[in-house]
């Protein structure tokens, strides 16, 4: 019977999408789709997720709070499991996240499954079966079609500000904590972020909460309470959240743009919000007004996704979100066609003085609005012209003149800032060398004769077509990513695209319109340009932008654009040759062998290297995914050697980017970077042309030493030396840095290796280079869709063309973590950038070696604590935007960590020392409490955890390479982890905590950030970097890393596994 909350088609099959509309999937996804309406308005795409388990059970009364039979429901499972037998810093924290750009979301690490373990097979010697971990968990995003745009000018990032509030309670779950902590004990997590035309929330949990979590999260929208406490308390993390982002240039520069919009054009708001723009005392009205009015039903989409029935998830969502409320604003907001906002900037040149040492040239295009014309995608044709690195491009043609080192075209498509109703940014970003600086006109003159070819000839069909194939060959084998990047993207695509092109309608090219190209070639003039130069070179500049400071000056360039737009196409630029990487067969191999093994096997071995292999018969997909570490001691040798591996491996970077290019466009990916232990090369893609991929790859490592030139040399260090500096100049990279040179016997910080790279020379890399050939011990996996003996004549090419040398292994290079000292040590150091008031607080325990039972207590803790450290610390207490703890491995020695960035204007780094140390003494009694019912559940949830799903054959390769670059090779990890994690009693836990993590050595490494809260300091720094000499009773202060390391003994790790 049809339902009267809702209006749907008949039944269309696999593909079914509702009103008679089929929404078109790639040919692997097993997912089926379904769109209703509910009588209120709001669009919902429901996503029935294929899974064994059993399907959610919807008669629940998700309408009341849990009671004690869940907590006994968890008890009688574990009690079942329990009679199987036994068996470094942070980039980003836990945050709501305001998008500029792309909407990035930060979240914890979070699994799914079932938590009843008798549904979870077990193997004959106890241990769970790669089977029994195939669970999924439910995700759901609710996108609000209204963003920054519709802000009033009075309350400028109010959109922002709301955002975060809605999280904050509901008149039906009044405890501002409750939805937090009920996803964290289950195995879920949540986010939200602001775009200017969007307002998108999601989150993700085990399918059987799923019914009291739709109603928790109905709630916000139905009867926020935006409570007046939380209002204060909300504002200081929105006030944190902006000073953390005035050390983005990409940010600064868009607010240069900002504040020469157009007076009233909606695009003239400080999106972020701060103190200043929020706190005024009508801030609460403004939120429940523009709530009221954009908050509404009809603006709504809504993806959920779970491994259930249509009829399940119909019902779930009719009786959640059928209360929330219509509005009677107009749903098209007042700027739909308003007149493109930055005239004023057309043919100025605009320079900027940045944060970091970069030299960059943007040259930046208004263009007519594109959203429409998603069949066609002309700009898309258009800047993937412009961004190739192949021969006869425009950044081959400068890189061989030694004027840029990277270039970037294109907007980011999904965001309103650079592509909305009423225009489109595209911007072309330049990398520039010393020499590119000084000669930036010509620059900017190759680049409008790149165009002026382009707008010369007929636009490509066979170009078109053959990046119409790519992106088709991409699509149909469609890897879906984590659970709640997928709702999210589709919950958003449903406000910009029509139903049946929910999924592919950004991803396809359907139709080739070299009309529709030429009118997009034709605006990009000087009549609709911006040119953006960016260099600390160009010093203090005459202005400054309101909200982030940034110095910049505008100069009027129209008569040096006319002359580019009339530049003559240069005679080294050319369309792109023919692809020859582009798949073609997408067959699958046989996996009807019983000797298929569900774990990697040896498959080679000899004095010079080691291959790991396992063919897929569970993802069957066309594609293989392949690690080689290149081990050697040399990079760990000394501080010279560790900068010129470092610039090894920029050089080779360098020269595979061009050669590389068109493998990486036809969907095969490629990647090198530098570790303490070696060279790490990652490729992956469709098996049909992986060995020519491979083979180019193998060839130019092996033709680097001849390749190594003076001219090439001294681009490359120049490069890398503004990218030491560009890290330690980050507060929170300069943090990790230190704490990981007092923890390793062998590392050296980028404030170190900056200090010596003008002394390292041409010939000395080249001798490096042909050393670090002598010394290589090759380990890889292979696995996919692909057999041992192709596999095996694959790899054994690597060590025959890279190893030059005889006899027994290189030896491995001897890395140790170094032994705390008992007495708690702190190493505060002053940021280096000045202009930042960003602090940061690491607190660090050394637990000891990570044997397997001790690394899943570790992180039981850890769990028990995340949910905790974030609402006391970031919410209540609001030490900073970001709060969180974690687990990490140094070297196979277990650690645990606090993690605050705190602002020096309020608080001082070791007041917030002091406050985390006091809520860990808390925490401590919080544990000790603790009862059966609650230790269960979060044992459940850590469960969830581990018998989380692998959604892509990435996802398989990632846990077994980091057994192989550990060299464990523990490739059950996660079954044995199951086992420890369900017998685990709270006497054991309590008795743990007490005797082993109580009992770790600390060590807090705070970099202080500039503000009033923070004591002055003045700051010297040699070649070494110099903690400052502070004095703290009872403990051991740092004031010198070296001879600090040099007291501290090595932690024994032969126990570890």
């Amino acid at each position: 019977m049809k339902s009267p909350a809702s209006d749907i088609s008949s039944d269309l099959g696999r593909n079914e999408a509702g009103k008679g509309v089929s929404i078109r999937k790639p040919a692997t996804d097993k997912r089926s789709y379904r769109l209703i309406t509910l009588a209120n308005g709001i669009r919902v795409l429901l996503v029935s997720d294929p899974n064994d388990a059993n399907p959610i059970k919807s008669t629940s009364d998700a309408s009341t709070p849990d009671d004690g039979n869940e907590a006994a429901e968890g008890a009688k499972k574990r009690q079942r499991a329990s009679t199987s037998e036994d068996s470094e810093g942070p980039d980003d924290g836990r945050t709501r996240t305001h998008s500029m750009h792309s909407a990035h979301s930060i979240t914890d690490e979070d699994g799914d499954s079932n938590s009843d373990s008798s549904q979870y097979s077990c193997s004959s010697d106890g241990h769970e079966s790669e089977e029994a971990l195939e669970e999924k968990l439910a995700g759901v995003a609710l996108c609000v079609g209204v963003g920054s745009f519709a802000e009033p000018s009075s309350c400028q990032g109010l959109a922002h500000f709301l955002e975060h509030m809605v999280f904050m309670g509901s008149e039906k779950y009044p405890d501002e904590n409750y939805f937090d902590a009920f996803l964290n004990k289950h195995g879920g997590s949540e986010d939200a972020y602001t775009d200017f035309d969007k307002t998108v929330f999601y989150f993700e949990i085990d399918p059987k909460r799923l019914p009291r979590a739709l109603d928790v999260f109905a709630q916000f929208f139905i009867g926020p309470l935006l409570k007046k406490d939380g209002v204060d308390r909300e504002l200081e993390a929105v006030h944190s959240e902006y000073e953390i982002s005035r050390q983005k240039d990409d940010v600064r520069l868009d607010y240069i743009l900002i504040e020469h919009a157009c007076e009233g054009h909606p695009i003239k708001t400080f999106s972020h919000g701060s103190r200043e723009s929020l706190g005024a005392p009508h801030v609460l009205a403004q939120l429940d007004q523009f709530r009221k009015s954009h908050y509404a039903a009809q603006n709504m989409t809504l993806t959920v996704m779970a491994p259930d029935s249509f009829e399940n998830l119909q019902s779930l969502i009719e009786k959640s979100f059928s209360a929330v409320p219509r509005s009677d604003v107009p749903a098209t907001p007042e700027w739909l066609g308003a007149k493109m906002p930055f005239e004023s900037l057309v043919g100025k040149m605009i320079q900027v003085t940045p944060i970091k040492s970069n030299h960059q040239l943007h040259i930046i295009f208004y263009l007519s609005p594109v959203l429409q014309h998603y069949l066609t995608k002309p700009v898309a044709y258009i800047d993937s012209l412009v961004a190739h690195e192949a021969q006869g491009s425009i950044l081959a043609y400068l890189k061989r003149r030694g004027l840029a080192t990277s270039l970037i075209a294109g907007c980011d498509y999904s965001s309103a800032f650079d592509n909305n109703e009423y225009m489109m940014i595209l911007p072309i970003t330049i990398r520039l060398t010393d020499r590119g600086l000084n000669h930036w006109q010509q620059v900017t003159a190759a680049v409008f004769a790149f165009i002026n070819m382009l707008r010369r000839s007929e636009p490509s069909e066979a170009f078109f077509e053959e990046t119409r194939k790519i992106a088709e060959n991409s699509f149909e084998f469609y890897e879906v990513p984590d659970t709640l990047e997928y709702v999210q993207l589709l919950a958003a695509n449903m406000q910009v695209y029509p139903a049946e092109r929910i999924i592919d309608g950004g991803e396809r090219y359907f139709q080739f319109d070299p009309v529709l190209i030429r009118k997009y070639l034709d605006e990009l003039s000087p009549s609709r340009c911006t040119v953006v130069l960016s260099s600390k070179q160009l010093g203090a500049l005459p202005r400054s932008e309101k909200w982030y400071g940034t110095q910049y000056d505008i100069q009027d360039i129209s008569s040096l654009l006319a002359q580019w737009a009339d530049t003559p196409p240069f005679s080294e630029f050319k369309m792109p040759e023919k692809n020859r990487f582009i798949a073609e067969d997408f067959s699958l191999l046989d996996c009807s062998s019983d000797a298929i093994s569900e774990v990697p096997i040896k498959a080679w071995e000899d004095g010079k290297g080691r291959l790991w292999f396992k063919q897929d018969c569970k993802f069957k997909m066309p594609k293989v995914v392949c690690g080689f570490h290149l081990i050697s001691p040399l990079p760990s040798q000394s501080l010279q050697s560790a900068v010129l591996f470092d610039l090894y491996v920029s050089m080779l970077n360098f020269i595979l980017d061009e050669e590389t290019y068109l493998a990486k466009l036809a969907s095969y990916e490629v990647s090198l970077f530098g570790e303490t232990t070696g060279l790490t090369i990652l490729l992956s893609g469709f098996h049909d042309k992986l060995q020519l991929v491979f083979e180019l790859l193998v060839d130019e490592i092996a033709a680097l030493p001849a390749s190594i030139t003076e001219e090439l040399f001294s681009i490359i260090r120049e490069q890398m030396k503004s990218n030491y500096y560009n890290f330690f100049v980050k507060a929170r990279k300069l943090n990790r840095d230190v704490l990981g040179t007092l923890l390793r016997q062998r590392h050296w910080t980028a404030w170190e290796k900056h200090g010596i790279i003008d002394s390292v020379d041409c010939a000395q890399l080249k001798e490096f280079a042909a050393q670090f050939s002598q010394t290589l011990f090759i380990e890889g996996l292979i696995q996919g869709n692909i057999r041992v003996k192709d596999a095996t004549d694959l790899f054994r090419l690597m060590p025959d063309r890279l190893v030059q040398r005889d006899g027994e292994a290189s030896p491995r290079p001897e890395l140790h973590c170094l032994q705390l000292p008992k007495t708690p040590v702190i190493c505060q150091l002053g940021s280096l950038n000045k202009n930042d008031s960003n602090s940061i607080i690491h607190n660090y325990r050394q637990i000891g070696v990570a044997t397997l039972e001790d690394s899943v207590l570790n992180e039981f803790i850890q769990r028990l604590k995340d949910e905790p450290v974030f609402n006391e610390l970031r919410t209540k207490q609001q030490l900073g935007y970001v709060a969180m703890c974690f687990t990490t491995n140094t070297l196979e020695v277990l650690g645990c960590c606090v993690y605050i960035e705190a602002q020096a204007t309020k608080f001082s780094v070791m007041e917030v020392n002091e406050r985390i140390e006091t809520f860990l003494d808390g925490f401590k009694q919080t544990l000790l409490t603790m009862n059966e019912e609650e230790f269960g559940e979060q044992v459940d949830g850590l469960l969830l955890i581990k018998r989380r799903q692998d959604l892509r054959l990435e996802d398989e390769f990632d846990r077994h390479w980091q057994e192989i670059k550990r060299q464990v090779y523990v490739f059950d990890r996660r079954q044995r982890e199951v086992q420890v994690l369900s017998g685990l009693t709270l006497t054991q836990v309590q008795e743990w905590y007490q005797n082993v993590w109580s009992a770790g050595a600390r060590i807090s490494v705070q970099v202080a950030g500039t503000g009033e809260a923070e004591p002055a300091w003045d700051d010297q720094h040699g070649g070494e970097l110099t903690p400052r000499a502070i004095t703290v009773e009872g403990c051991q202060v740092v004031t010198s890393i070296d001879e600090f390391k040099k007291s501290m003994a090595t932690v024994d790790t032969s126990k570890s596994g």
